[in-house]
């Protein structure tokens, strides 16, 4: 059974999108500040898209529409951010920037696939789902999406400061975007796996979740602590501690399923 390419790639473009349009809410933390007052409803956007990159896999057509609705107004949000006075400097600019250019390639995309979601060659949603699976299967694209938006964050910090010649932390901060991106592409490609039933899916959920706990659980005991220098407001704490959880939420809904599934098979197996 085969799903359209398009609406695959949709899936993980989607969550790029959600972990631009959440930074605005940890961008302040970044300078000390606290969240602003427009930060959740962009964090609320985030997560929406996030519900839609997991409905488009099961190929609901609510989950396109409401996937236009949020890109239209992150976009309408992108642009009054750019052609309005950045209240966090330099760093809001980029990532206002950033947020549109993203949003816009998006909008393509999702037109694109329009006619594979309103008519699927393949009706997904008869296929039913253990509840297990379905747990796991929407928890994955939500750890990804808090993953790589504190990855663009740190990557975003690290360039700025390197820019402005304050080179103590950089090295910290871009190991630590990268060591995110890869998290999350590993938990974005699970949750395509489990959502799909693929049956590498809970697997590489395992694996993923298992590398998330230990390099918290390293980067939390380092001292100075994460190996920063600089506080930066909390927030490089604060994603380490979520992505930890997260990771060992992971693990516990990974053993789960895994553990359904043999089940399920030595009863089949059973005379």
């Amino acid at each position: 059974m085969t799903r359209p390419f398009g609406v695959s790639i949709l899936y993980g473009l989607l969550l790029l999108a959600a972990a631009v349009l959440s930074i605005p809410g940890l961008v302040p933390l970044a300078q000390g500040r606290g969240v602003l007052f427009w930060g959740p409803a962009h964090l609320v956007l985030a997560f929406l898209l996030v519900v839609a990159s997991g409905g488009l896999l099961a190929m609901r057509l609510w989950a396109w529409w409401l996937a236009v609705a949020v890109t239209i107004g992150g976009l309408v949000a992108s642009v009054s951010d750019l052609m309005a006075t950045a209240p966090a400097g330099e760093l809001a600019g980029i990532v206002s920037l950033m947020r549109l250019t993203v949003l816009a390639g998006n909008s393509l995309s999702i037109l694109a696939v329009y006619n594979d979601v309103r008519r699927p060659p393949v009706r997904y949603e008869t296929r039913r789902r253990p509840f297990t699976i379905g747990i796991l299967g929407a928890f994955l694209p939500l750890t990804a999406w808090i993953a790589s938006s504190f990855a663009i964050l740190a990557l975003v910090v690290g360039l700025v400061r390197l820019q402005g010649g304050a080179f103590g932390d950089v090295t910290t901060l871009l190991e630590t975007a990268v060591t995110y991106v890869v998290l999350a592409g590993l938990w974005a490609a699970a949750g395509y796996g489990v959502i799909s039933l693929r049956p590498w899916g809970s697997p590489l959920a395992l694996s993923a979740s298992l590398a998330g706990v230990v390099h918290g659980v390293y980067r939390l005991s380092e001292s100075p602590p994460l190996g920063l220098v600089g506080t930066y407001g909390g927030w490089p704490a604060t994603g380490m501690w979520l992505t930890t959880i997260l990771g060992g939420l992971g693990l516990l809904f990974s053993l789960l399923v895994l553990r359904s599934r043999d089940g399920a098979g030595d009863a089949a197996a059973a005379p």
